[in-house]
This record gives structure tokens, sequence and C-alpha cells, in this order.
């Protein structure tokens, strides 16, 4: 099924490497920066827990630390993380503002316009190595 036969079917496309993988680790880049960040200014048990963890596992096991030390302190990762250039750069890349012009089918990719792009992240409410969730709608 094409991108804009299934948007039209299901109300949503899913597209393989529309975006540049690059873009994905710098966003991941962003977060863990935004996590040791909070993780510094939390101090104690949480900020040596963080510390410890291998910059690979940042992204998704610091998120979750933050989470479990308090959930304002995850939230503020996240809401970091909505109006960062990285978050911006995978919004508005040129791959997939030519994809979005195909799939709506748009004479120009000037007339594609990403309004109010958002985040969320699902974490798992019980986390073991078989349970990973990081999601970007």
């Amino acid at each position: 099924m094409t991108p804009g036969a299934q948007l039209e079917t299901h109300g949503y496309a899913l597209v393989a490497n529309a975006v540049p993988r690059r873009l994905f680790e710098d966003f991941a880049r962003t977060i863990a920066h935004y996590v040791r960040a909070e993780a510094a200014r939390c101090g104690g048990d949480v900020a040596q827990r963080i510390a410890a963890l291998p910059d690979a596992r940042l992204p998704h096991d610091g998120l979750i630390a933050l989470r479990n030390h308090s959930s304002e302190a995850m939230r503020l990762v996240v809401d970091r993380l909505k109006i960062s250039a990285a978050f911006f750069a995978i919004i508005y890349a040129p791959e997939l503002r030519a994809l979005s012009r195909d799939v709506l089918g748009l004479a120009d990719e000037s007339d594609v316009l990403m309004a109010h792009p958002n985040m969320r992240a699902d974490l798992p409410d019980d986390f073991t190595e078989e349970k990973r969730k990081f999601s970007l709608p």
C-alpha cells in the first residue's frame, strides 16, 4: 500500500527511512544532554545513577531514572526537547517535507506546513530488559 493510500485508509502512513538516521542520532544526543543537565540539578542518588549510565543508554534509561525520581524532572526534559533544534531538524527535514508533499498531493514542498509539532515520551511502568519503550509519535 502506498503512503498516500495508507493515509487515506488509516489516517496515518508508515514509511521506512523517511528521515535520515543522523537526525535521530542528533536527537538522542540532545536527550542525553538534557538528561545529564536535569540529573545534575536534581543531585544526590539520581545524579550518581545517571552518571554511571553508558552514553548509549542515557536517552532511555536516563529518562526512566528521572521519571522514577520525579515525574517533574522527566517532564522538564521532555518540555525542553519539544523546543530543541534537534527536534525541529527532524520535523522540518527536507526528506520529510518531500514525502509529505507527495503523500498529500501538493504541488510544492513550500506548501507543506508542520503546524504544532509535538512529541510524547511513553515510558514503561514496569521497566525490564525485555520491555523497553520510547515512542515519539
